[in-house]
């Protein structure tokens, strides 16, 4: 394999013979790109919810530390509190964070099914409606999740302020 500006640039066969000012030995094991994490809430003992750059570049440099180059900044809305975490968040995708890069936010709720509701607080939860997504989308761009009878009218009012609508964790017959 061939590294080139920090990047691979081409895999070449086993016997091919090259000149490389600097070679690594894997030892047989597997050398792989950066590795994505599309559901990264903290690390380093840190957490998104801590609002703070500070906190951020701790999850970045810690998650470089086993692989990952990007992640997506996974928190919850607060139907009732503060949610600066999502704007913070939102103002450090794509700075350099001396670690991994932050690519995006992606929000687990609030509109998921209490049933399965994992860790997030119940206080978290509601049903779609019109205010919080619009509050949402001010702070942040993320995905909602939807779990519960509800009304999906509110996928549309997503779509039309343009947000990412993914359809995860739902009952096949209601997709």
């Amino acid at each position: 394999m061939l590294i080139a500006t920090g990047k691979i640039d081409r895999i070449v066969p086993a016997m091919e013979s090259m000149e490389a000012p600097r070679t690594f030995d894997a030892k047989g094991n597997h050398v792989v790109p950066g590795f994505i994490d599309v559901h990264l809430q903290g690390a380093g003992g840190a957490d998104i919810l801590d609002a703070t750059p500070e906190a951020i570049a701790t999850i970045a440099r810690t998650s470089a530390r086993f692989g990952v180059t990007g992640f997506l900044a996974t928190t919850v809305f607060r139907l009732e509190g503060d949610n600066r975490h999502l704007s913070m968040a939102a103002d450090l995708t794509g700075a350099d964070l001396g670690g991994a890069r932050l690519l995006d936010v992606h929000l687990e709720g609030s509109f998921i099914s209490l049933k399965k509701k994992g860790m997030v607080r119940s206080d978290c939860i509601g049903l779609p409606s019109a205010r919080p997504l619009s509050e949402i989308q001010s702070l942040a761009k993320g995905t909602i999740r939807e779990g519960c009878d509800a009304d999906l009218a509110i996928v549309d009012d997503a779509v039309n302020v343009c947000a990412t609508v993914v359809g995860g964790q739902i009952v096949y017959e209601k997709a």
